[in-house]
Formats: C-alpha cells, structure tokens, sequence
C-alpha cells in the first residue's frame, strides 16, 4: 500500500522564530527531528491557537524531515505534548486499523528507506524532499498480529541498547567525578595548581589552506582517515561516518598529520571546543575546522590528563570565540588559553583511572556494536518479511 493510503500526510506552519515565548505550546522544528528520536536540548515554545488547531501534534504521530538532511523519523511520544509541527516537517499520522504507529517508526527508520528519501530529493547546497513523493511511497504490509511480533523483537533489541548506552555514560560520568575530586574546579582552579598558556606547552595548529587544496577530492576508502568535526566527541575520536585521503597525500603534508596522543579540537560552529584524542590504531589527517593540539613534552603533561582538562575549559573556548554568525576561534587564542597544571604524578594517576574505565567501556561497546548488528538483521527482516 502506498503511504497515503495508510495514514494522512500532514505539513507544518511557518511558525516566526520572533513569536517565541519562555512557555506554552512546544514547536518541533526541523532540528528536532532525528533518526530514531526527537532530540529537545533547546526547546522553543509558542503561544496556543485555536486558529493553528490542525498544527497540533497527537501521540505515536511520525514526524520525517523534509529538509536537510531528509528521511530522518522519529515518534511522538506524551513528553513532548502539547507541540504543534514547524515547516519543512511532515507528520504521518496512521490509520491504525491497517498499521500500527510503532511498526511504521521501525520500518521509516531503515537505511533503506532514508536512502529513497535522499535519491527522490532534490537540491544542491541543500536536500530537499517532496510530500508528493513520500504520499506514493510503497510499502508491503503484514497483518496487525505479525507486526506485533515484529515490534516486540525490536522493543527487545533497543531495550537493551538503551541499558548499554546507560552504562557508558555512567563510566564517563565517574570519569568526570574523578576529575573533580582529584584537581578542583579546573576553571577557576579552586585548588590553586600552578597555571600554563596553552602555546608554551603544546604546539597548536590547523590545516593551511594550501594543504587543503592538495586532498580536496577525498574519498570513501583509502590509507588515512581524515579528521573531520563530527569525528570529535565526548574525548574520544567517532569513526562511524568517516572520509579517506591517499597515504602519500598525507605524507607530503607532514604538518597536519596526526599522531597517537595528539589531540583534535573543534574550533568552528556550535561544537566549538570539542576534544578527542588520537590513538594509534589507525593513520589520522587533520580536515579543515579541527585544530591540532599536541603536547611538546609527554613526560611532563599526560595527553589522557589534558584532553580531559581542555574538555573542561570547553565553555571558556566558546567565550573567547569571535562573536559572529559563526563562531569560530583562530589559533592564537587557543595558545594563549590559560591552563592548571597539576603535578605530573597526580595526573599520570587519574590517567590509570581512565584506562581501567575505558576497559569496561571498550566491553560495553562491543556488546553495543552487536546488538547494531542484531539491529540491522531485524530491520532486513522487515524489509524482506514476506
């Protein structure tokens, strides 16, 4: 059956940004909406309006990005009520008597499906996808019992990926805890530890813009993974989305290169001061928008100490930020960031703290990336259910 036959098919309001109001009706933007859940870090609110009553979102509606990076769904659920829906978002609401909302979020959620959302789509600098085309979207449909079946399978699989995920953010929390109990505040350096420019310890860079000329044309394989900005969180590097550059290109730009212990930092955009250190289990190239911070004397800064310091002074990277549309941080003011710097002793032991940590999550993310697979092997089951 074709997507209009199964639910309606529903467009937002251009809802004016200079309306908004400290409190009232929630406005589900297109930023909300991402794959698999709607993300409300910053949440914006409206004045209620009998006039926008068919603007008004109801439980277990599917919202799909239209805009952007398009066929993102995610499911409304009773926390996010009373919302109305933004422009550009469109809201699938179901016929229950023929599919069942939660069958129809897991089914939306497939890379095969996002994919057709992203080969329909049209647009250069920007996607975008068509509610015509989403109405006659087709899709097989099994009885209302088999789809029962299906969602307990999957209700089973992200319950436990929930339960992993809640364990790897405990870890990082002790992390952060440990931080605080072994070095004070390390802001506003309530312990009073001896102070450091960041300049006079490390050798800070970024790509030059004659170096990037030479790799412009990156590629999906290759030698060296390139660093990029999305790659950068939360201390660690995140390769699941990952563009290559050939090994003698990265050889001949000796400077940008990276090498275990370095560390990568975001200087541009809303990310601005992200961390995440290099390890040594691949080649690694900087990309434009991450600075190269790398300690001139490992035997008196410990680079596990120090990524998780200037993780820390995160918010004073965003300060000293200049102050337009986009925000950005020039190299100059990252070396002359002021920094602690406890005894070298006491951070090679928060450093064994860390490593014992990251053991336990590196056992975590493995059962993670299995239940992944499990995941992907249900959503092939769905697609091949007949």
């Amino acid at each position: 059956m074709k997507i209009r036959e199964i639910s309606d098919v529903l467009n937002g309001y251009a809802f004016k940004s200079s309306n908004y109001i400290r409190d009232g009706y929630r406005v589900i933007r297109i930023t909300n909406v991402q794959s698999g859940y709607i993300e409300d870090e910053k949440p914006v609110y409206y004045e209620y309006d009998n006039k926008l009553e068919k603007y008004e979102l109801k439980e277990n509606d599917l919202l799909i990005s239209l805009t952007g990076n398009v066929g993102r769904c995610a499911l409304v659920t009773k926390e996010f009520l009373p919302a109305y829906l933004n422009q550009r978002v469109c809201c699938l609401r179901v016929n229950k008597e023929k599919i069942l909302p939660k069958f129809l979020y897991y089914v939306l959620n497939s890379k095969k499906f996002e994919f057709e959302c992203i080969s329909s789509s049209q647009g250069i600098a920007q996607l975008n996808m068509s509610t015509e085309w989403l109405k006659e979207y087709n899709l097989e449909i099994p009885t209302i019992e088999l789809q029962e079946k299906i969602i307990n399978i999957f209700d089973k699989v992200y319950n436990n990926i929930d339960i992993k995920k809640k364990q790897i953010s405990s870890c990082n929390d002790f992390i952060k805890s440990q931080f605080v109990e072994m070095f004070g505040d390390p802001v506003d350096n309530t312990l009073d530890w001896d102070v450091s420019q960041i300049g006079d310890i490390c050798f800070v860079t970024k790509l030059a813009g004659f170096e990037y000329s030479k790799y412009i044309n990156y590629k999906d394989s290759g030698d060296v993974i390139m660093i990029r900005g999305l790659n950068v969180k939360n201390n660690k590097l995140k390769l699941d989305d990952v563009y290559y550059i050939d090994k003698d290109v990265s050889d001949s730009l000796p400077r940008s290169q990276l090498h275990s212990g370095d560390i990568c930092m975001t200087y541009v955009g809303i990310n601005i001061g992200d961390v995440a250190i290099v390890d040594d289990k691949n080649q690694y190239h900087l990309a434009p928008n991450v600075a190269k911070i790398s300690l001139n004397d490992k035997n008196k800064t410990n680079p596990l100490f120090f990524v998780n310091l200037l993780a820390y002074n995160k918010r004073n990277f965003a300060s000293t930020a200049t102050n337009t549309a986009k925000q950005a941080l020039n190299m100059e003011r990252i070396r002359n960031l002021k920094v602690m710097m406890p005894p070298i002793e006491l951070q090679n032991k928060f450093a064994q703290i860390v490593e014992q940590i990251d053991k336990q999550k590196f056992v975590n993310r493995n059962l993670f990336q299995l239940l992944g697979k499990k995941l992907k092997k249900c959503y092939n089951s769905i697609i091949d259910f007949r």
